[in-house]
């Protein structure tokens, strides 16, 4: 597995470090029976991931800017970025865990057409 990145936004931070980013994360992290592809800068803690109580699946942890996920999320392989997200909070007494699945629809011709309505909307704007 090659080393995962960090990335620090900043003014300087180009796609070519998005993509970096994105790139030493493609392998996921394995807990349990569980695959997680973690896009977070802060440490994944598979004991407490274990101890919230989620059922084994395959989950995605967003970047923690959330500007960034826009770009990170566009790059993603769809099956990865439609996948199950963790959400982490360090102050729960067990676990932190919490999940929660993406709205968008997994099916790739209702995918199509929300975004068909979405772009006739904003066409219709102007």
């Amino acid at each position: 597995m090659p080393d995962r990145l960090t990335l620090i936004v900043d003014a300087g931070t180009t796609l070519d470090d998005l993509i970096a980013f994105v790139c030493s994360r493609a392998e996921p992290l394995r807990c349990g029976e569980s695959l997680v592809w973690d896009f977070n800068n802060h440490p994944f803690d598979p004991e407490r991931f274990e101890a919230s109580g989620l059922p084994p699946g395959r989950y995605v942890v967003p970047f923690a800017m959330s500007e960034i996920n826009l770009d990170l999320f566009a790059l993603l392989p769809p099956k990865i970025a439609a996948l199950t997200r963790l959400r982490f909070n360090p102050r729960a007494e067990v676990g932190g865990y919490s999940s929660q699945t993406s709205l968008l629809p997994a099916e790739l011709g209702a995918e199509r057409r929300a975004r068909a309505v979405v772009e006739e909307a904003f066409a219709a704007a102007g």
